[in-house]
């Protein structure tokens, strides 16, 4: 292969990233959905790979792998309570220089429910995350509930099998758990959490632990502690606080400390390597001005293997919208990312706007500049250029082109083409309502009233000075 795995995988994810941006962004503005129905969002995505000059393997290699992606959500369909939620794909590699031509699907998440009772009682089966407190969440293939209880108490309990990427190792991981709050209103929260992952040596837990919440006025503090049963040690230790002295800038701090071994499969050769404790404080802002200006940044000190990996990550991303709709927009981010041993600094700069005939175009420009060069190579960069097309409501095709170099080869292109289909397709066109009666002059001098319905010649209101 041209590229290293993990490098072509980023890469791949990198355009994917810019096009889900621009298609969340329409021409066309949607049609206002029934909130009782059930929506679908289908997308199909190809990309072709091109190293256009050979790099550190000197070969050239062609990929052209396709997904296709369906998406669907409803809630309280039909007035009846029941939800609905999920998310699927198909993948083909239609050709490859290397690789025989594959294919893959798998469920992302799916699941149904119903909620009733006043919202008291909510039950969801199938593929999900749950919240579970202090181990935060679990995924799994299995049947959860909510339920309120009275003087502010709520109940979760879930139960099924801890789910993996795929369905071949269904039910190697029966896991259960349960999670209590009790939740003053406008105050914050306090609860206790149990979960229990068993049977598989690729994912045996046991964790009991807190979380909990505190508001005071404009000030926040979340914070929560997971013990490992099994390991007789604390698994993760966190507390974050922000504050928003104006409703548009938000203040914020965070330190965590995490047993790394907690998380890993009992399985894992890295366990001997990995007696130790993981470390970060960092904070940061986000702000929305009244005007034009928005954006966010953030430090965040870190230590991993004891010290052995003592390094940090900043970054900043300012955007400005360039007319009062947003339809047209510019931004610039910074990164800096430092592990102890190498590093880079990232500059990037992009633009978006709304074109004729409904049309929506982007550029973007990334930039890394190693602090130790790899391969030879001190540099990467990233050129890319997007365009949108929205004939319909409903209906997006999309074109995405991008240059690329980094150490690994030294230049390769790639293209990305994707057609987005949504329920709004085919929902019936809004019809306008029909305009006011217009108000004779003597009403509005005076501040008058419209006429009183029914009072009409020939089905025309009836007005005053020969409106007729």
């Amino acid at each position: 292969m041209s590229t290293q795995p993990h490098v072509k995988l980023r890469h791949i994810l990198t355009v994917l990233g810019l096009a889900a941006g621009l298609a969340s962004q329409p021409v066309w503005a949607d049609e206002p959905e029934d909130p009782n129905a059930l929506h679908l969002t289908a997308k199909s995505v190809t990309t072709i790979t091109r190293d256009v000059v050979p790099g550190a393997f000197n070969t050239t290699e062609r990929q052209i792998p396709t997904m296709q992606i369906l998406n669907l959500r409803g809630e309280n369909i039909a007035g009846s309570g029941i939800f609905a939620y999920g998310s699927g794909f198909s993948a083909q590699q239609i050709a490859s220089n290397s690789l025989p031509p594959a294919r893959a699907a798998d469920l992302a998440y799916g699941y149904v429910g119903w909620d009733g009772l006043d919202h008291k009682v909510r039950i969801q089966v199938g593929r999900q995350f749950v919240f579970s407190g202090a181990p935060r969440y679990v995924f799994m293939d299995g049947a959860s509930a909510i339920v309120r209880l009275p003087a502010n108490f709520r109940l979760d309990v879930y139960g099924g099998s801890a789910a993996f990427s795929n369905f071949d190792h269904a039910f190697d991981a029966p896991v259960v758990g349960t999670r209590i709050a009790w939740m003053p209103w406008n105050v914050g929260h306090i609860a206790a959490a149990f979960q229990d992952i068993s049977g598989s040596t690729e994912a045996t837990r046991r964790t009991v632990g807190t979380d909990a919440s505190l508001r005071i006025k404009t000030v926040t503090f979340t914070g929560l502690y997971a013990y490992d049963l099994l390991g007789a040690g604390m698994q993760e230790a966190r507390i974050d606080g922000t504050w928003r002295p104006f409703p548009w800038l938000g203040i914020f701090a965070r330190g965590e400390a995490r047993d790394p071994l907690a998380y890993l499969p009992r399985n894992s050769i890295f366990t001997a390597f990995v007696q130790r404790t993981d470390g970060l404080v960092g904070g940061g802002f986000d702000i929305k001005t009244p005007g034009a200006l928005y954006g966010n940044g953030s430090y965040d000190r870190y230590i991993i293997a004891d010290g052995h990996m003592d390094g940090y990550r900043a970054q900043l991303n300012l955007g400005l919208r360039l007319d009062e709709k947003g339809l047209y927009r510019t931004g610039l981010t910074y990164n800096r990312m430092f592990n102890g041993d190498n590093g880079y600094d990232q500059y990037r700069i992009w633009c978006r706007g709304e074109l004729p005939a409904h049309l929506v175009a982007a550029v973007d420009l990334d930039s890394y500049f190693f602090m130790a060069p790899v391969r030879g190579v001190s540099q990467s960069l990233m050129a890319t250029a997007a365009l949108r097309y929205n004939p319909l409501n409903g209906l997006t095709a999309g074109l995405d082109g991008q240059i690329w170099t980094n150490p690994y080869f030294t230049s390769q292109a790639m293209a990305l083409v994707s057609v987005t289909i949504t329920d709004a397709l085919f929902r019936p066109a809004r019809v306008a309502p029909p305009p006011p009666p217009k108000k004779s002059d003597d009403d509005e001098g005076r501040g008058g009233s419209p006429v009183a319905p029914g009072l009409a010649i020939n089905d025309r209101p009836l007005m005053m000075r020969g409106a007729l």
